[in-house]
């Protein structure tokens, strides 16, 4: 038996106008607010289930709810190149937690936890502290949590365009988790040998979080139907496929004459901080003729060339189009990518005005400009404002909003307005295949 459950986050959508499905993210307004005052930015708090709440007295860590034969269903929302999966904390909820299948504890922003009230005595001007956890469920489901790492994710927030309350590991103890992102979609459920208990021991959760951090999720995957390697799962990367680029050159797939999309780096002087520019994904672009794992196959996709000796890794461009399951157990960490439907999956065609989004910074998004693009043409560089498109004020917009407004066919104009110094700058680009 299934339950499922839909998402409406608490963050409160009237920090800006509300339009509807995008409600998930026009709660955030671009910039970090610091500590939360008298109006912390949610809603009037929401009371989760009883399925979420502990029995303090007797020091249980959380009390697993669901029958052998049950599952939960969650809604989950693609948004900002993130998976977010709505989350209950201390009974109150939901709040909307990126799915990260690297992590391995389950990370709560440092003023949402003020909010909540978690005992903050463990912070010592730290980056992240634990702090104990009463309750934290998905869907009415209690995860095997009595503690959680503490940390600012203004960063996160920033760099996605949307206000992030906290970071859920996609490795549970005991648990499957399947994400379904063509179905918009999350499924936790029992693994066999934890079906029926009535509790989770925090030594064996603890024990089997320590395996994961261990043993990151990975796959088997194909390259051109001839070299097999070892790919990470990372559902915080948004391509679909990663490669670094001493590997690409020695299979031959990354020569001079290679066709390639290259993002600039804005200059040493630009306001922009330099962070987000040292971890842009997709610096350089190139296309495979085909990766596959298992069942799951994508024809022609984009693959980003890595720096250093990042390994390999599938990111959410791919997993987007599949099923991916992932289960820890005693045994270690396990990940299944299945196919959806019998349809073939390919990369289309990267087609656009050469304009990436950065980061959200004083509610203005800082762009990446593509080499050779219409707006590299046009003397727009990396690290400039976005502050129109088409005429619409871009101001304190989510990613998705941005996003829309600048997508364009092949050759659509799109008319962007970007700042310099205290100058605008207004350009009519026109849309064009750029890999």
């Amino acid at each position: 038996m299934r339950k499922k459950h839909s998402a409406v986050y608490i963050l409160d959508s009237r920090l800006r106008g509300n339009d509807g499905e995008e409600q998930v993210v026009n709660g955030y307004d671009g910039r970090n607010r610091g500590a939360l005052g008298p109006d912390p930015g949610f809603t009037a708090p929401r009371r989760a289930g009883p399925c979420c709440m502990l029995s303090q007295t007797l020091g249980i860590a959380l009390i697993v709810l669901a029958s052998a034969a049950e599952s939960v269903e969650v809604d989950c929302t693609l948004a900002g190149n993130a998976v977010l999966v709505p989350v209950d904390l201390q009974g109150v909820g939901p709040y909307p937690f990126i799915l990260d299948a690297g992590t391995r504890d389950l990370v709560v922003n440092r003023d949402v936890a003020g909010y909540l009230k978690l005992d903050l005595s463990a912070d010592h001007g730290t980056t992240a502290f634990t702090a104990p956890l009463a309750a934290a469920g998905v869907g009415g489901t209690a995860l095997p949590q009595d503690t959680t790492l503490v940390m600012d994710l203004s960063g996160f927030s920033e760099r996605m365009g949307i206000r992030v309350a906290g970071i859920l590991p996609a490795c549970v103890p005991g648990k499957e988790l399947t994400l379904d992102i063509v179905g918009n979609r999350l499924i936790l459920s029992d693994l066999p040998e934890t079906a029926g208990e009535t509790a989770s021991a925090p030594a064996r959760a603890e024990a089997l979080r320590a395996l994961a951090a261990a043993v990151p999720p990975t796959v088997r995957g194909l390259i051109n139907g001839q070299d097999l390697r070892t790919f990470v799962v990372d559902t915080t990367f948004a391509g679909a496929v990663g490669l670094p680029e001493w590997d690409l050159r020695e299979l031959g797939l990354l020569r001079d004459d290679t066709a390639k999309l290259v993002i600039e780096t804005p200059p040493a002087a630009s306001e922009a901080p330099p962070s987000p520019w040292a971890t842009l994904t997709g610096g350089m672009q190139i296309r495979l003729k085909a990766l596959r794992v298992g069942a799951a196959q994508m024809d022609d996709p984009v693959c980003v060339v890595l720096e250093g000796r990042e390994p390999p890794r599938i990111g959410l461009g791919f997993l987007r189009h599949f099923r991916a399951r992932f289960a820890l157990d005693a045994a270690g960490v396990s990940v299944r990518i299945e196919r959806a439907d019998a349809a073939s999956v390919r990369d289309g065609p990267v087609v656009g005005c050469g304009i990436s989004l950065v980061q959200c910074q004083q509610g203005f998004w800082r762009i990446a400009v593509a080499c050779n693009s219409s707006a590299a043409r046009a003397g727009i560089a990396s690290g400039d404002p976005l502050v129109q498109v088409d005429g619409e004020d871009m101001r304190d917009q989510p990613y998705t909003v941005v996003l829309e407004g600048l997508a364009a066919e092949e050759g659509e104009p799109v008319e962007v307005t970007v700042r310099r110094g205290d100058k605008d700058k207004t350009v009519r680009l026109v849309a064009e295949r750029l890999l």
